[in-house]
């Protein structure tokens, strides 16, 4: 942008617009400019569904209109699109914005205890939306509990279950796996059985270390299947961050 004007001193150096004539440049965003951010959400426009709108996006969380189908994102084409419930799934989080709760298509986020529920973060250190539960802070509720709940796989398709996991600042054991067949909407009235066999970050991870969880089948555990990650801490001692990616059954 360029501008020319009268320079003058009054009570410190002061600039006055002759006419709007004299401003050049600074008008709005060309939505059609491919190299251009028109929403400021990092992607270009050249690569955005809507560039006006930040929620519209290749691989952001839409709804196909189907209810038969989970996960629907806009896909290259931008497109919405859903997966079969019944089939395995891979979620990365990468959809989400950063700081504010999950909300993905059927998924469940619930607060059990507290107000705190799983919410987005971004590490800019590896370029990677994950989902974190944490009661560290001075605004965190005194007793948390909160629970990030999958959609429906039926196992005779799809068995094989995965993820990774970090953690930040270890207190305690914040973070455990369970499956249902039986979920209610409210994981304080669903039978859960408790996922065992994987490795999860703990007390001799590193800070931010991202750790491989190994493959686990869960076909003994049922054939219509829901996983629940389930976040427990306090504000007083057990302030542990865990952080989940990259969940994946197949």
């Amino acid at each position: 942008m360029t501008v020319t004007g009268i320079v003058g001193n009054f009570n410190g150096k002061q600039l006055s617009i002759r006419n709007l004539g004299d401003v050049s440049g600074g008008g709005p965003c060309d939505v059609n400019d491919p190299n251009a951010d028109c929403d400021g959400d990092g992607v270009l426009n050249g690569q955005d569904c809507a560039p006006e709108n930040p929620a519209i996006y290749p691989g952001a969380a839409c709804d196909d209109g189907d209810p038969n189908t989970v996960n629907d994102q806009y896909d290259e084409n931008c497109v919405c699109k859903g997966g079969a419930s019944g089939g395995g799934f891979k979620q990365d989080f990468e959809s989400q914005t950063s700081n504010e709760d999950i909300v993905l298509s059927g998924w469940d986020n619930v607060a059990v205890k507290g107000n705190r529920r799983w919410l987005a973060k971004y590490f800019s250190g590896d370029s990677n939306t994950y989902a974190q539960a944490t009661a560290f802070g001075n605004t965190a509720p005194a007793d948390m509990e909160c629970w990030l709940v999958t959609p429906v796989f039926d196992t005779d398709q799809a068995a094989d279950f995965s993820l990774r996991t970090a953690m930040q600042e270890w207190r305690h054991d914040g973070l455990t796996i369970w499956v249902t067949t039986n979920y209610t909407g409210d994981p304080t009235t669903t039978s859960w059985q408790q996922v065992t066999g994987l490795n999860l970050a703990g007390q001799s991870s590193e800070n931010h270390e991202w750790i491989d969880s190994g493959t686990v089948n869960l076909k003994s555990y049922g054939k219509n299947l829901r996983i629940g990650f389930k976040y427990v801490g306090t504000q007083a001692a057990n302030t542990t961050s865990y952080r989940i990616d990259d969940v994946w059954v197949r």
